[in-house]
């Protein structure tokens, strides 16, 4: 059980930084492309 929770937690924090990531870079994009204009 704990090999499963294990995993579970670490596909979690997978998915963490990914979408952390993800809306990082959209939020970095939007933010240049609005200082340009």
């Amino acid at each position: 059980m704990g090999a499963s929770s294990h995993f579970a937690d670490a596909i979690a924090a997978v998915s963490a930084a990914l979408l952390g990531e993800f809306f990082y870079r959209s939020f970095s994009n939007r933010r240049r492309t609005h200082d340009g204009a």
